[in-house]
């Protein structure tokens, strides 16, 4: 990652058109350093979900685009151009990464 931070250790792939809409629908919260990560993607809702959580659209090349923090449950966010995969992950993951739009992150 361009800031030399770990954004997430732990994420699961989405990328199978059911496993997109269910997403994180009905969980109870997701553990610290663990994503869903939505491809494609690129836009999103929160609707059935339980618990607020950062939002990261990321570009074909794995570049950070545009960042939505602690979206809470029931909100939709529309498509970000140049979006190809969507990241998922606990509130407040984000700040503690220091992650920024611009950053390149690294799929390993």
């Amino acid at each position: 990652m361009t800031r030399g931070t770990e954004l997430c250790s732990a994420a699961t792939m989405a990328g199978d058109p059911a496993r997109r809409l269910a997403g994180l629908m009905f969980r109870r919260g997701l553990q610290p350093g663990s994503a869903i990560v939505l491809e494609p993607c690129n836009g999103i809702h929160t609707c059935f979900m339980r618990f607020p959580v950062d939002v990261v659209f990321i570009s074909f090349e794995w570049e950070v685009l545009r960042i939505a923090p602690a979206v809470p449950p029931w909100r939709f966010i529309p498509w970000v151009s140049g979006s190809r995969r969507v990241v998922e992950m606990r509130a407040g993951s984000v700040a503690l990464s220091r992650t920024a739009p611009g950053d390149l992150l690294s799929p390993v």
